[in-house]
């Protein structure tokens, strides 16, 4: 519920942070729940044009994203993973929005991770190899 991400919201950064633990399935499992968190309560947010109150979940595309920048640095994999957990939870990529709510929702989602700059290395690398993937 909203009130209870509002309750738990400031220790949720600290409890995702396991993101880069070492061991496979913490990673997923992590990533997986923070996306999926936001995916129910930033991204419909973002999507209708309100800037406020996803902010609380902002940590969230910016943890994915700097996880991105470790897992492809050091050859961890699971980079496909949370390629499809932005695309899916994150921006909203096979919801039914139209383009101006997809647009919102790729607003939040850059203005998020943009803003912390681990993440918005780990945000150049993501959308480096999305531009190499394309061009080839």
């Amino acid at each position: 519920s909203d009130e209870g991400v509002k309750l738990l919201a400031p220790v949720l950064p600290e409890v995702f942070r396991r993101i880069l633990d070492k061991r496979p399935r913490i990673r997923e499992a992590c990533a997986s729940a923070a996306a999926a968190l936001y995916g129910r309560h930033a991204l419909p947010a973002w999507s209708a044009g309100h800037v406020d109150s996803p902010r609380l979940l902002s940590w969230i595309p910016q943890i994915l994203c700097e996880a991105y920048g470790v897992f492809a640095s050091g050859h961890v994999g699971q980079t496909g993973l949370l390629e499809e957990l932005i695309e899916q939870q994150i921006i909203g990529c096979g919801a039914k929005m139209d383009a101006q709510q997809r647009a919102f929702a790729l607003i939040g989602f850059v203005a998020s991770a943009s803003s912390e700059e681990k993440a918005a290395q780990g945000l150049a690398s993501l959308l480096g190899r999305k531009r190499d993937a394309h061009a080839a």
